[in-house]
């Protein structure tokens, strides 16, 4: 047999074994899940069941970059239980602010190295100090109201607890879902146009990535393009009742527990907020029982907060303390919390920035 035929039939015997052996599943899985112990350093819970809070991250962050956002509560909705987590070993002057109760998270190593795993990681921050405060099980006494909000680039304007959306969600016992988009002038009046996840490509991306390994249609008869046709929303600005928001919370750890290591590396908390808005538009139209709690699904103009990242036809009212409005063409309407507010660029967002540095 010539040397030609003999490699001829190796590679052809290579190819064989190349194609014919198992794949195996490039899934890598999260990090291990934590105790409640594991994950808290010390804490404060609210003083009472009927307390309005306000549960905002600042991982690897100094109290100035949270001053607008705290002033801004102080003003507008004073009386707020506000909880900022900050990282185990972080800066000394967390301890020597006022307008926040300070909890420290005990971040494990190798998370506070770099900043891809933070957005993930304070679900699991929240969600041990939801539990370890009542928040969380079948015998919750507690009746207040609660948001969600990414106090970096938050501010607020009016006060959120009597905005009638809050109202309606603490009545309800639900979570208020805030989807992004811009209103678009249809003849003489604005409608709300939302951008679906299909069309932008960070909120899809997230999502492909934290549910590449998922076998669709999933436990709750939704697909992969359920998904992508739903409406974006920002897990920044989530809030409701204090059962239902704790509830939520639950079903971001769990899902988040689900999803291989590369969701947790790009940032996909945000994929996993996405999924659970697009269950929950799915079981509010049809019916279900996947979600142990009820979304209620808001536009631009309605939603208590307005998410600037997609754009904006929000304006600033400089005769009016410098607040923003949304300009609905028939009347404007004002938020009570601005979202990544520093995204609207100009002199706007720097105003809000030093006319509170100024005041420390």
């Amino acid at each position: 047999m010539s040397t030609s035929t003999i490699l001829s039939k190796a590679c052809m015997l290579c190819l064989c074994v190349l194609f014919s052996a198992p794949s195996i599943s490039a899934f890598e899985p999260p990090p291990r899940r934590p105790t409640v112990e594991e994950s808290l350093k010390d804490f404060t819970c609210p003083p009472r069941d009927d307390s309005n809070v306000v549960l905002t991250a600042a991982f690897a962050m100094r109290p100035l970059q949270l001053c607008p956002f705290r002033r801004s509560i102080e003003r507008h909705s004073p009386g707020t239980f506000v909880v900022i987590f900050i990282e185990d070993g972080d800066v000394p002057e967390w301890r020597l602010q006022k307008g926040g109760n300070i909890v420290t998270a005990r971040v494990p190593a190798g998370v506070n190295t770099g900043d891809h795993w933070y957005g993930e990681w304070r679900w699991i921050a929240f969600h041990a100090y939801l539990e370890s405060c009542g928040y969380l099980g079948p015998d919750s006494q507690k009746s207040g109201m609660m948001a969600i909000i990414d106090g970096r680039d938050s501010i607020f304007q009016d006060d959120l607890w009597k905005n009638p959306m809050m109202l309606k969600a603490q009545e309800t016992n639900s979570v208020i879902l805030t989807l992004e988009g811009n209103p678009e002038r249809i003849g003489e009046s604005w409608i709300p146009v939302n951008r679906t996840i299909r069309t932008e490509k960070y909120n899809r991306n997230w999502v492909e990535v934290c549910f590449q390994y998922t076998k669709f249609p999933d436990k709750s008869g939704i697909t992969m393009e359920d998904i992508l046709d739903s409406p974006i929303s920002c897990a920044g600005t989530t809030m409701g009742s204090s059962t239902a928001v704790s509830s939520y919370v639950t079903s971001m750890v769990d899902e988040l527990f689900n999803c291989p290591m590369d969701c947790w590396i790009q940032h996909g908390d945000q994929g996993v907020h996405n999924y659970l808005v697009a269950v929950a538009i799915k079981e509010s139209d049809k019916g279900g029982e996947q979600l142990p709690w009820r979304g209620l699904v808001l536009e631009a103009g309605i939603a208590p907060a307005y998410n600037c990242a997609l754009g904006t036809h929000l304006h600033l009212t400089l005769e009016d303390r410098h607040r923003y409005y949304l300009d609905l063409g028939s009347h404007e309407f004002m938020p009570p919390v601005v979202h990544q507010y520093d995204r609207i660029g100009g002199q706007h967002a720097m105003m809000n920035q030093f006319s509170c540095y100024f005041k420390i």
